[in-house]
Parts: structure tokens; sequence; C-alpha cells
């Protein structure tokens, strides 16, 4: 029966003694994929498409929020090879960004674009759907694939107030049976 206490008064004064762990970020996905029939982006064809990370559990009504957001697009130049002028429209209205670039790799490796989200990051926060557009200014190429990864912080409740006297008191009260145990067990 001691050992049983013993552990029990070590396991209290430890419990009491360390904070709790703290919940890892979560990160939601959405990624498009064209790469088994790319999309040609000329001067007169932009393309749009919309990425959606409710699918992956967002859910704005809940108190989730995102705190940060990345963008990965690849292009290909398979087609003519030449000098390519292009941009990235992403998010709308009041909350969108731009992303401007020039020359794709020619061949087969194409180029993948990482954009951190900042401008469009609230429009990404509100609902959880965030608009793309892309345009050639010159020259054309072919969209791949888009992924697009954000970061959901946890949700987390706010910790007791506990005054500092009261947490060292706990730790002296099982520190104090811990002494008492091996007394008695002499």
């Amino acid at each position: 029966m001691t050992n049983l206490v013993k552990k029990a008064v070590i396991g209290f004064a430890l419990a009491s003694s360390i904070g709790t762990a703290a919940a890892a970020n979560i990160i939601l996905t959405d990624i498009k994929d064209w790469s088994a029939s790319p999309i040609t982006i000329s001067n007169s064809s932009p393309f749009t498409w919309t990425h959606d990370i409710t699918d992956s559990g967002y859910d704005p009504e809940s108190g989730m929020s995102i705190e940060s957001a990345l963008l990965t697009i690849e292009l290909l130049d398979f087609l003519n090879k030449g000098n390519e002028t292009f941009s990235f429209l992403i998010g709308s209205e009041g909350s969108s960004q731009i992303f401007n670039d020039q020359n794709i790799n020619n061949g087969s490796q194409g180029h993948a674009y990482d954009i951190d989200l900042v401008g469009a990051l609230s429009d990404l926060d509100d609902d959880g759907l965030l608009d793309i557009t892309v345009s050639a200014a010159t020259g054309n190429f072919q969209l791949v694939r888009s992924t697009l990864e954000a970061v959901d912080p946890p949700i987390t409740a706010a910790p007791a107030a506990v005054p500092e006297p009261a947490g060292l008191v706990l730790l002296s009260i099982g520190l104090f049976c811990c002494a008492l145990v091996r007394r008695f067990k002499r």
C-alpha cells in the first residue's frame, strides 16, 4: 500500500508542477491537379479556379481562423517556348493580391511559384474559399497544378487564472508528502 501511495503522491506533485502541452497547428490543404491535361494560358485566354479548404475541415462559423497560407502554382512552358509575362490575381475585391513574373523554364521541368498569402489571407479566412486567376500578358504556357496550404492554429480555452503562490503551495505539499512517505518507509 505504501508503494501505491508514494507513486500517487509523486505523480500528483509532478502533474501539478508541469504545464499542459500545446496543441499542434492544423494544416488545411486543397490541391487542384491538371497534370493529366494541363490548361493552356495565353493573353487571350486567362483561367480562373477556386480553392476550397472547407473540404479539409475548415469551418469559420466554429471560430477557426487562418493564421497563414502558402499558395504554390506550377506552370510549364511546352508550347512556343518563348518569353512569357504573366500574373496571378489571388483573392477578390479589396482583399486581393497580385503576383507578377516572367519567363517560365522551357521543357518538362516547369516551375513552381510559392506565394505567401498576405493581402488575400482575409478573403480565405472569411469563408474558406480563395479565387485565383492566371493570365498572360505575353507568350503562352500551361497550368499544371495549384496547391493551397493554410495553417489554422488550434482553438485553446484560456487557462484558468491560478495565482502563482497556489502553484508553489501545491508543489510544496507534493514534496512534503514525498518526504513523509520516505520517512515512514524507514
